[in-house]
């Protein structure tokens, strides 16, 4: 792997596990703790344009499981 992609790589996986540690951060004030299942459903999301989507529902969202749907 070129260095240059192996850096584009390493990049977007940073910019995934802080999406989710975000995500979790933000929800936990909201809803409170997620459930397992919550929790695995965030982390099996690695697309960055559907966790930008999570974080600009959050501010309507009622629940994690509202929140989860709208990924």
């Amino acid at each position: 792997m070129a260095e240059s992609a192996l850096r584009d790589s390493l990049y977007k996986l940073g910019a995934i596990f802080h999406m989710h540690d975000f995500i979790l951060k933000m929800g936990r004030e909201l809803f409170g703790e997620p459930n397992k299942r919550q929790t695995r459903r965030l982390f099996m999301i690695v697309d960055l344009d559907r966790l930008d989507q999570i974080v600009l529902m959050a501010s309507t969202a009622k629940s994690w499981g509202e929140l989860l749907r709208a990924s």
